[in-house]
């Protein structure tokens, strides 16, 4: 008789505990003042070699999630202490975009990658520098 009140006790106190759980928890997930990012950007870039003298000049932005990306990407040579403009690629498109284009590099200098990406209100840029 002693183990049925104790097993039932028992019973009801794991009813009890998982009913209050699993409202606790309901409430939580329903509570609106809970910000929950719908999506971020992550961007990489780049700048590979195709051939002789000719490199890719890439960056790629992706949203994590069913939402349009945009990507930029731009370099720059440095001439003696100022830097002068290369070449450019932008794209926009659903989750991932992709901007690129072959440029000549030419010995002898430094120069500078900039990639930018942006999904919403979440962006996200970066600098690399290179020497050839």
């Amino acid at each position: 008789m002693k183990k049925r009140i104790l097993i039932l006790f028992l019973a009801a106190t794991l009813l009890s505990s998982s009913l209050g759980l699993s409202s606790l928890s309901m409430t939580i997930s329903e509570n609106p003042d809970v910000i929950k990012p719908m999506a971020s950007v992550y961007l990489s870039s780049g700048l590979d070699k195709v051939s002789g003298s000719t490199y890719n000049l890439w960056a790629e932005a992706y949203s994590g999630s069913n939402s349009s990306a945009y990507a930029f990407v731009s370099l720059y040579r440095n001439d003696g202490g100022s830097w002068v403009y290369v070449a450019s690629a932008s794209s926009t498109e659903m989750i991932t975009a992709k901007a690129s284009k072959n440029v000549t590099i030419q010995t002898g200098y430094q120069y500078r990658l900039y990639a930018y990406g942006s999904c919403g209100s979440y962006s996200d840029y970066h600098y690399k520098y290179y020497t050839f």
